[in-house]
């Protein structure tokens, strides 16, 4: 009795190891990072930071350029900039990031050009190697309890791609409530860097509420929570906030607010491309369809904007005249230049 449980025994375990086996030789012939083999393609794309709602669209948008290319897999990974610039890193084909993540792209990318028509703002100019893919901006948040005006709980609408031209016709915005913001013990907060910039052109022809000592000194995280919790009369709120805080109120979570925007657009909210050194040709190609129009129409999923000139997204509200703005001037920051430089050159400016 004893020997045939060792032999069953034994057998059991030369099926396991066989099956090891075969699933080891298997693994051997799928497709290995940055090579091709059996008609099949891998592309890497490594993701750093990224606006509000960018990642679920980039998910999205892969899943789509996979189905298209049968031929093709995706390999999308979330890592930091230490990790893309140490020494012994095997590059990616294609990197995703955000204006400050890298300061030193020398010998990393490769000049990327393309046909369609890009905001001239988003572009870094001469060697381009940073390609943009999508942007949010920043606005003003104003707490309707401090606002004299009718507040609604803004909710931007789609327009799915039709001409600018189809856009409401511009109003005058209401003017901020200074009287009553600053009666309050915060009348207004924001984060430094380009928060400032946009601050500037929405009181372009106005004065100034009172400053508290955390002014310009928070991360935008934290003004976004103060403002949820209504310490603040009002707050400089990335795009992306806004539309987050917009469906907590439809959810009776928040509370009504009315959003003020600039004149022009300046922002570091954009979600920048860059091609490795040794990708695969197959490279420039995603990039090229992430700013299709087709893939560039989804971004109203997300309350992202379009990088392409020829491109409304919204029929009316705050998101239409964001893209307005744009269309008059957008910027956007040296792509290369770190966080802090930004914040020293935005204060220095607004001061």
């Amino acid at each position: 009795m004893r020997k045939k449980i060792i032999i069953c025994a034994l057998s059991v375990l030369l099926l396991i190891l066989s099956g090891v086996l075969a699933f080891y030789l298997h693994g051997q012939n799928r497709p290995i990072a940055g090579l091709s083999g059996d008609n099949r393609t891998l592309l890497r794309v490594w993701m750093l930071r990224t606006p509000g709602g960018a990642a679920r669209w980039v998910e999205t948008q892969l899943s789509a350029y996979e189905r298209q290319h049968p031929g093709v897999l995706i390999y999308l990974r979330q890592v930091s900039a230490d990790e893309l610039t140490a020494e012994e890193t095997l590059l990616p084909d294609v990197v995703l990031y955000r204006p400050g993540d890298i300061t030193d792209p020398d010998g990393l990318f490769l000049p990327i050009s393309g046909d369609a028509p890009i905001f001239a703002g988003l572009l870094s100019g001469g060697r381009q190697v940073a390609y943009p893919l999508c942007w949010g901006a920043w606005v003003l948040a104003v707490d309707s309890a401090y606002d004299p005006q009718t507040a609604a709980t803004p909710a931007p609408t789609t327009l799915l791609g039709r001409p600018s031209s189809t856009l409401s016709p511009e109003q005058t915005p209401a003017l901020f409530p200074l009287e009553k913001a600053d009666a309050a013990n915060c009348p207004l907060l924001s984060p430094g860097g380009c928060a400032l910039y946009a601050l500037r052109e929405i009181f372009v022809n106005q004065a100034y509420p009172r400053w508290t000592n955390d002014f310009a000194q928070l991360p935008s995280d934290t003004v976004y929570q103060r403002f949820r919790e209504r310490k603040c009369a009002s707050a400089m709120l990335t795009t992306g906030q806004v539309v987050a805080f917009s469906g907590l109120t439809s959810a009776g979570k928040g509370f009504p607010f009315r959003v003020m925007v600039g004149q022009t657009v300046t922002t570091e909210q954009v979600l920048l491309s860059s091609i490795c050194a040794g990708a695969q040709d197959g490279a420039a190609d995603l990039l090229s369809f992430l700013v299709s129009r087709g893939a560039q129409e989804q971004l109203v999923h997300q309350g992202l904007f379009s990088v392409r000139e020829d491109l409304a997204l919204y029929p009316s509200g705050w998101a239409a005249e964001v893209e307005q703005a744009a269309r008059r001037a957008i910027v956007m920051p040296d792509a290369f230049q770190s966080d802090e430089a930004l914040r020293q050159k935005a204060w220095q400016d607004f001061r």
